[in-house]
């Protein structure tokens, strides 16, 4: 489990247990000093377990991915084109000329 995933369960905990959001984070950072919360963040869950949704995990977002992984996208490219021109097997994987051009004579 993340970090941030193992502070949204000590806020459930205290959500519970009946303790305000205030008192939560008094809680967390007097008893367990390697967690650094806001209050403002511990006021946010408490608002969205009060409506219901008592999931700490980070629900998926529309949109492009935060992380680029650039070998799964020139795969992702390559399977699109599947093999229909050498240049675009070349653009993927970062070469900037053939060996006709480069000299090598092969």
């Amino acid at each position: 489990m993340e970090e941030r995933q193992r502070v949204r369960v000590l806020i459930f905990h205290f959500f519970e247990r009946g303790f305000t959001a205030a008192q939560a984070c008094k809680e967390i950072r007097a008893n367990d000093g390697r967690y650094r919360i806001s209050a403002s963040n511990v006021y946010y869950w408490y608002k969205r377990f009060r409506s219901g949704n008592h999931s700490v995990v980070d629900e998926m977002r529309p949109g492009r991915p935060t992380i680029y992984d650039t070998k799964l996208a020139a795969k992702q490219m390559l399977d699109a084109q599947q093999g229909s021109c050498n240049a675009c097997w070349l653009f993927a994987v970062n070469c900037t000329s053939t060996p006709a051009q480069n000299g090598s004579g092969t």
